[in-house]
């Protein structure tokens, strides 16, 4: 089953088909939005899909102007109303119906997305790819998170003002059966906190990354966060999953589902985007998770990170084939 791979971001455009048929990505006001885009020729693009968030677009001008640049005349750029799914799902449905012919090679650079846009992203693209279709993803890794703050004083968001559940994961909630919570935890220990708080839940599971290739940003990270939370949640359930790896945290969330089959399980998927889509995965193949969103009042909009000289990048398609059947044209 293939999946991603670690390399220098110069050599992405050598680990891509020849041809493009469309690159999808976020212009966002993190600059890792551009690190992939500009490594990739433009001729190899035959259309780029440019997503962005409507209220954050005094904030992202300056990236999305370089995007639209580097594609010029074959960017479609779609407007997303940041506060609605639906409108992000129809949006993103219309724009792959609209990429003419058989046997496409789709490169989605999932770096920037929120977690809730890509994970309906990701669900469009199990339901409604076609079957000959190929579905490469990458993501740019950040040297760092937070840029400039020391320990405690690093953050990402602040605050939430509405959970959701994610649309496409509503998972099959049963009243009778009390709420398993679990969190793929990173940098965020106020935004987790405030989803245990909302949810009350009976049980909650916390996810610590680990992994030869973890990078070390994200294991001082998860040992900050198990520090402060494990004082606050002592009968928390730990596991370990490893951030890079989508197929390994798939494995790792359904181990954990299987071990409390009494409860209903919520899913927040708060670490890196590549965990997120391994989160998708395994509620694609356990229709009892609901994966859920916390939308946070505040980021980070000045150094929420810096990017890095790599990148994980690769052929997808079996991992979403897995878990979905595709069309046939």
């Amino acid at each position: 089953m293939s999946g991603m791979t670690r390399l220098p971001v110069d050599d992405v455009a050598g680990a891509l088909p020849e041809v493009i048929d469309v690159f999808i990505a976020c212009a966002s006001f993190e600059s890792r939005c551009l690190t992939l885009a500009e490594h990739i020729p433009g001729y190899k693009v035959r259309q780029a899909i440019l997503c962005e968030n409507d209220s954050l677009a005094s904030l992202t001008t300056e990236f999305s102007q370089r995007l639209t640049d580097r594609f010029a005349n074959v960017v479609t750029r779609l407007v997303f109303r940041r506060n609605d799914p639906l409108d992000v799902a129809d949006k993103l449905q219309g724009a792959l119906a609209n990429v003419a012919g058989s046997g496409r090679v789709i490169f989605v650079d999932i770096t920037t997305f929120t977690h809730e846009a890509l994970l309906i992203l990701v669900r469009l693209l199990q339901l409604y790819r076609r079957l000959d279709d190929r579905v490469y993803f990458g993501y740019t890794v950040a040297t760092e998170y937070s840029v400039g703050a020391e320990g405690g004083d690093k953050w990402l968001s602040k605050g939430i003002s509405e959970i959701r559940s994610i649309l496409g994961y509503p998972g099959e909630n049963l009243p009778s059966r009390r709420v398993h919570l679990l969190i793929l935890t990173g940098f965020e220990t106020e935004r987790a906190a405030k989803l245990v708080d909302e949810f009350e839940p009976a049980l909650v599971s916390l996810g610590f990354v680990t992994g030869a290739d973890t990078d070390e940003i994200h294991q001082l990270s998860s040992r900050a966060f198990q520090q402060s939370f494990l004082e606050k949640y002592s009968s928390a359930e730990v596991f370990r999953f490893p951030c890079y790896d989508a197929l390994a945290t798939k494995d790792a969330i359904l181990h954990q589902a299987h071990r409390f089959a009494e409860f209903n399980l919520v899913v927040a998927a708060m670490n890196t985007k590549i965990s997120t889509v391994g989160a998708a995965l395994a509620a694609a193949e356990d229709d009892r998770i609901q994966l859920c969103y916390a939308f946070a009042n505040e980021y980070n909009y000045a150094g929420y990170s810096a990017p890095g000289t790599s990148c994980y990048v690769g052929d997808v398609t079996d991992l979403l084939a897995a878990t979905a059947t595709p069309r046939e044209t």
